[in-house]
């Protein structure tokens, strides 16, 4: 099963040229189709589909010409999802490198997409999704919310509204 999966694969490497700059920018077209893709990641997948740098690099700017292709767009987009899955700036801003982009591109980062009390709101509703099963119950939420990529002021007031509400509560 795995030979034949190899097998398809470099077939149809073998198919393209690797110097063929209308194929890649077809490629990069099909992938685009999929969902927004950075420039820096379309480049590694057409670098691994076995298309040369130069094709590569002439698809990726003919696609930005047509504005098929838009680093800011894809952040835009990739940030407010991770912001939705109750991600924080701090882990935002270390995992969008990854797409070869930079945060603080961004204008007036990261007050443009969360303030002060909308981090704390969503630091506080990731508490209340989250149900530790630890000893030192405090600390696990703790960590829980700087694994998240929340800042330890932030994590730190979520966490004392979050045990002030319990304590009122009962």
């Amino acid at each position: 099963m795995i030979d034949n999966a190899k097998t398809k694969k470099a077939s149809r490497l073998q198919k393209c040229n690797p110097c063929d700059a209308e194929a890649a920018f077809t490629k990069l077209v099909q992938l685009c189709c999929v969902r927004e893709r950075s420039a820096y990641e379309l480049r590694k997948r057409l670098l691994n589909c076995g298309f040369d740098a130069q094709a590569c690099d002439n698809a990726i700017n003919r696609a930005i010409a047509c504005e098929i292709v838009n680093d800011m767009r894809f952040a835009d987009a990739w940030i407010r999802g991770k912001l939705n899955l109750g991600w924080g700036i701090r882990r935002i801003e270390r995992e969008i490198k990854h797409y070869g982009i930079c945060a603080n591109a961004f204008t007036n980062w990261p007050d443009c997409y969360s303030d002060g009390a909308n981090e704390r709101k969503r630091a506080l509703a990731e508490l209340e999704r989250h149900r530790p099963r630890a000893k030192n119950v405090r600390a696990a939420r703790f960590r829980h919310l700087l694994n998240k990529g929340y800042a330890a002021d932030v994590a730190h007031q979520a966490l004392l509204v979050f045990e002030s509400e319990a304590f009122a509560l009962g």
